[in-house]
C-alpha cells in the first residue's frame, strides 16, 4: 500500500520524536553511538563529573574538622586587667590515655571580643585545638595572651578542672586578628620559649600600629619560631604590598615588609585572601549586616591558617604540601583564592 506524505511525515516525526527521548534519557550519546557506553569527562575530574579542584588541601581543611565544639563562655578569670576568658575545644577532651590537645592563645581586634570571631575559632576548635581567648579588647603588647596560657597551664594542672591532664603545653601558639596580631607575635616573643608559632591576621601596618604594639614585631622572633602573615588582598590597614620605604620610625607599611624583616632562622609564610578586606575574619561565616572593612567573609581564612597551625602544633604531615616555596600548594597552585604566597619553607 503507498503511505501518503501525511503518513509518511507523521512516522518520521515519530522516530525523531523517539530519538531525542532516547538521548535527554542517556540511552544514546550525542555521537549517535548506543548501549552504555559512559560519556567522557573533562580534563581532571575525579570521576563525579565535577571539576576536581586545584587546591584539595586547602580544601579539606577549610571544612570543618572531625570533633564537635563546645564554647565555654568566661571559663575562668582573670587576666592582668580583670577579664575572664572564653575557651573553644572539643567537646570531648579525651580520656587520660588520648593524646594530649595543644592549644592557641587568642587576641582579638581593636574593642572586639572573642564572639567576633565565633566562626572562625569554633573551627579551629573542630580539629583538636583548644584555644583560650582573653576577653580583653586591647591585646597589642600580648601580655593578657600570656595571662591566658597561665590560665589554662593552672587549669591543666588542677585535679578538680575538666582539663586536668589534657592539655599539652609543649605545643602552644598564638593567634590574633588586627591589634591581636600584634600580641600574637609580642606574646612569642615573651613568652621564653614557650610559644613557639605564630598567625598573625592583619596585621595592622606601622603607621597606625605603633607604641608598644608594633615597634619590635616582627624584628625581635627567636630563632626556631614560626610565622604566617594572613592579610584581605584589599586590606588597606594591613595592606599585602606597600610602593616604597617607610619611615625611619615606621618602616614596616605591608605584610610585605613584616615578612620580609622576619629575623633569620625563622619560619615564615605570608598570602592574602583574594577579595578580602580587614574585617573578613569576623564573618559569621557571611559578613555580618553592616560590618565594616568585611566583603565576602571568614571562608577564605579557614583552610590554610588551620593547616598552618595543625601543621607547627602536631606536625601534619601535608604542612610542606601545602607551604613548601618550591611546589607547594598554597604558593603555586592556589591564585583562584590567595594572592601573593610567599614562604621560606624548603
Amino acid at each position: 500500500m503507498t503511505r501518503s506524505p501525511l503518513s509518511h511525515f507523521r512516522q518520521r516525526h515519530r522516530h525523531a520524536l523517539l530519538a531525542l527521548l532516547l538521548l535527554a534519557s542517556g540511552l544514546v550519546d550525542a555521537c549517535g553511538g548506543g548501549g552504555s557506553s559512559p560519556a567522557t569527562e573533562p580534563p581532571g575530574t575525579v570521576g563525579t563529573g565535577i571539576q576536581a579542584s586545584a587546591t584539595p588541601l586547602q580544601d579539606r581543611y577549610a571544612r570543618a574538622g572531625p570533633r564537635a565544639v563546645s564554647v565555654d563562655r568566661r571559663a575562668g578569670c582573670c587576666d592582668g586587667k580583670g577579664n575572664a576568658y572564653d575557651v573553644y575545644r572539643p567537646r570531648d577532651l579525651g580520656a587520660a590515655a588520648s593524646p594530649r590537645l595543644p592549644v592557641v592563645v587568642w587576641g582579638s581586634g581593636s574593642d572586639a571580643t572573642p564572639e567576633r570571631y565565633d566562626t572562625f575559632l569554633s573551627h579551629l576548635a573542630s580539629w583538636g585545638m583548644v584555644v583560650v581567648a582573653t576577653r580583653d579588647t586591647a591585646t597589642g603588647t600580648g601580655d593578657t595572651l600570656l595571662d591566658a596560657l597561665a590560665f589554662i597551664d593552672a587549669e591543666s594542672n588542677r585535679s578538680s578542672s575538666p582539663y586536668f591532664g589534657r592539655i599539652d603545653l609543649g605545643q602552644v601558639a598564638s593567634a590574633g586578628h588586627s591589634q591581636g596580631a600584634a600580641g600574637a607575635v609580642n606574646a612569642l616573643t615573651a613568652s621564653q620559649g614557650r610559644i613557639r608559632h605564630a598567625l598573625a591576621v592583619d596585621l595592622p601596618s606601622q603607621a597606625i600600629c605603633h607604641g608598644p604594639y608594633c615597634n619590635r614585631v616582627p624584628i625581635d622572633m627567636p630563632p626556631g619560631s614560626a610565622i604566617f602573615f594572613v592579610s584581605g588582598e584589599l586590606d588597606t590597614l594591613s595592606p599585602p604590598t606597600q610602593a616604597g620605604p617607610g619611615t625611619v620610625t615606621a618602616p614596616y607599611q605591608s605584610v610585605q615588609a613584616y615578612y620580609d624583616a622576619v629575623p633569620t632562622g625563622v619560619v615564615k609564610a605570608k598570602g592574602s585572601v583574594r577579595g578580602a578586606d580587614h574585617n573578613d575574619l569576623q564573618g559569621q561565616p557571611g559578613c555580618v549586616a553592616g560590618a565594616p572593612a568585611c566583603r565576602t567573609g571568614v571562608q577564605g581564612y579557614l583552610g590554610y591558617p588551620t593547616a598552618w597551625l595543625l601543621w607547627r602544633l602536631n606536625g601534619t604531615a601535608d604542612g610542606p604540601a601545602m607551604f613548601s616555596a618550591a611546589n607547594g600548594e598554597m604558593t603555586t597552585k592556589a591564585s583562584g583564592s590567595w594572592v601573593l604566597p610567599q614562604t621560606n619553607v624548603p
